[in-house]
């Protein structure tokens, strides 16, 4: 569950919300996007240790 706590938690630092499947190893992302972009939202995923593809 660590690695839920870390993408969730540090998504919700930036303004965004998400959700991950670790069956489907996923994460759903909600966001504005005329705050956060797409570039932002890979950059905290990968900061965390895991990869975006």
């Amino acid at each position: 569950m660590f690695c839920v706590n870390s993408i969730e938690g540090a998504l919700k630092e930036i303004g965004a919300t998400g959700r991950v499947d670790l069956a489907s190893r996923t994460v759903s992302v909600e966001f504005e996007d005329n705050m956060i972009n797409l570039g932002q939202i890979k950059e905290v995923i990968e900061d965390q240790g895991y990869d975006v593809v």
